[in-house]
């Protein structure tokens, strides 16, 4: 063979191996701790609260973000955190929602000052992830998504009786920033 064609080789064998569902399980590394920081200088940093996950109790993930900006942001939060499944993983999805959706608009908002941080939590109930005998050997992925704004005028209110909510859905939307913060494997 020619090297050219060796590292050809050696690169398609490995993608096969990356994409092979029966061996990726046994490659993933378990993941306690992930953070981002965004191009505002917000640092985001999520991990597992407990040493290890037993299936069929809450996951409790904490959480922490500094504001290293130079201007206040604000943290979104929503009465309850939206948990969805997407194949094998967990995905704790951001808190706002599309200017299409339907119901309340029931967010708030925390102000970080600069040079602050923040602390909280979600939980995902053990009714809310899948707890398959089938499934014990597979890795437990978690994905969480958190958003902050940099501008909140006219957003941080209650709906007047009788008013449409996707007038404000939609500013949400728009301005919000969408943190991804990596995955937390168990």
């Amino acid at each position: 063979m020619t090297n050219v064609v060796k590292p050809r080789l050696a690169k398609l064998v490995l993608l096969t191996m990356l994409l092979t569902t029966q061996s990726i399980h046994g490659q993933f590394a378990k993941v306690r701790r992930v953070s981002a920081q965004t191009a505002d200088g917000v640092i985001f940093s999520a991990w597992l609260a407990d040493a290890e996950i037993k299936k069929g109790t809450d996951i409790i993930i904490r959480y922490k973000v500094l504001n290293r900006s130079a201007r206040a942001v604000y943290l979104v939060h929503t009465e309850a955190d939206k948990v969805i499944l997407d194949g094998d993983a967990i995905v704790v999805a951001p808190p706002i929602s599309g200017p299409d959706s339907y119901g309340r608009y029931d967010y708030a908002f925390t102000s970080m000052k600069s040079g602050t941080a923040y602390e909280g939590r979600i939980v995902i109930a053990a009714s809310q992830y899948p707890n398959d005998a089938d499934k014990k050997n597979r890795p437990l992925r978690i994905r969480t998504y958190l958003a902050y704004l940099t501008d909140i005028a006219g957003l941080n209110r209650r709906l007047q009786p009788g008013e449409d909510p996707s007038e404000l859905r939609t500013s949400l939307f728009l301005r919000a920033k969408i943190v991804a913060m990596g995955e937390l494997i168990d």
